[in-house]
């Protein structure tokens, strides 16, 4: 069981492979969404089993390089799963680090990859990394809204406290452990603005 868990997407690519996708816009507003609604169909319509994510990304980033004069970017984490053997191939441009939540309870951020934001120069080469899914294990996708959330004195959630909730979850469905986040999220944020 493979979920992406706030504000993520999936693109069914063909039978065997499905594409997961989160995103998260520099800015606010109109020209941040407008940015996004742009990435997203660029994405959606270059994504192919033939052409590996981080391909993808180095495709999608040229054309929103390309005459970028707000300067804008987005942060992505994009994979594709092999829906029979497990295997998730996957690029990290700039995006949070997913945790993996094994079915055995273990949680773990994937390691970092240090990759360039989409939409800041052209011709950035991106890289891949591979990763073996278990029946059973989890993906927990989110944007840094969930780790940069602050509580009335200014201090943020932060990955340690979004770790510590999940490895405190019990074997759940993954919209209880979504909840669950969220709510610990909540808590700690208080009355404070978000």
């Amino acid at each position: 069981c493979l979920n992406a868990v706030l504000r993520g997407g999936s693109i069914q690519i063909d039978d065997a492979h499905l594409g997961l996708v989160i995103a998260d816009a520099s800015g606010k507003g109109v020209p941040a969404s407008l940015f996004m609604a742009v990435a997203k169909t660029l994405i959606k319509a270059t994504a192919r089993v033939d052409r590996s994510p981080a391909e993808t990304l180095g495709e999608v980033n040229d054309e929103l390089s390309r005459n970028n004069d707000q300067s804008m970017f987005i942060t992505v984490f994009f994979a594709i799963l092999d829906l029979h053997s497990g295997e998730l191939c996957y690029a990290n441009a700039g995006h949070n680090p997913p945790l993996l939540i094994s079915r055995d309870g273990a949680v773990s951020y994937l390691p970092r990859t240090r990759q360039l934001v989409l939409g800041a120069m052209e011709d950035y080469c991106y890289r891949c990394d591979v990763l073996s899914l278990a029946a059973g294990d989890r993906l927990f996708l989110y944007t840094d809204g969930v780790t940069e959330a602050m509580d009335e004195v200014g201090e943020q959630y932060s990955e340690q406290r979004l770790l510590a909730t999940l490895v405190g979850q019990p074997p759940c469905a993954i919209d209880a452990l979504t909840g669950a986040t969220v709510a610990a999220v909540k808590q700690f944020a208080g009355a404070a603005p978000q």
